[in-house]
């Protein structure tokens, strides 16, 4: 029973946290100049074209924002239970409820890293575009804007523009990276 307490408390305290850091990255957001920065670069004709095109559906799309850590929290869960269970003369039901509380704590910990990845990476995507709209007003071509602007992007979305400015490069049309790219990264 001092066991359960405990566990309590920090489940508690981790169901605190995680609220604090989902409003603050609700804050942090700033969806409004995304979606003026987003508009400014699309256009509609070339997401119809894009669209009935098969190429794209025939390969395979990578993911960099998957969540492969989704089944470790219930892993780890049932497995500090089978070994409570095993290892000590606790009562079985005692047992499942820590696997149980442990497994939540770890779930709400992987989705906040999850949320605090996808928003750090809308927060380098909206300085990115912020970078790139007055070099494309002062007539600088989108490739050449969309290098300069990458080499001062950080590291998670540099990755990605990176792929895009060698696939432009490479003879695919722009319309049709960015197509791609938004398969690859399913963020607004």
């Amino acid at each position: 029973m001092g066991v359960l307490i405990p566990a309590a408390v920090c489940l508690l305290v981790l169901a605190g946290i995680t609220l604090l850091f989902r409003r603050s990255l609700a804050v942090a957001a700033a969806g409004e100049r995304l979606e003026q920065s987003i508009d400014l670069f699309s256009s509609r004709t070339d997401v119809a074209s894009i669209e009935s095109s098969t190429t794209d559906d025939l390969r395979q799309t990578i993911r960099p924002l998957a969540r492969p850590l989704r089944w470790l929290p219930p892993a780890i869960g049932v497995l500090v239970s089978v070994s409570l269970l095993l290892m000590t003369s606790i009562p079985l039901s005692i047992c499942l409820s820590i696997g149980l509380v442990l497994s939540l704590m770890l779930s709400q910990l992987e989705g906040s890293w999850h949320q605090w990845r996808l928003s750090r990476i809308e927060r380098q995507l909206i300085d990115l575009l912020d970078m790139m709209i007055p070099m494309l007003r002062s007539g600088a071509g989108a490739s050449a804007a969309l290098t300069a602007a990458s080499e001062v992007t950080g590291s998670p979305l540099r990755g990605q523009i990176d792929w895009c400015v060698r696939r432009i490069q490479l003879g695919d049309s722009g319309s049709q990276v960015f197509q791609t790219l938004a398969k690859r990264m399913p963020i607004d």
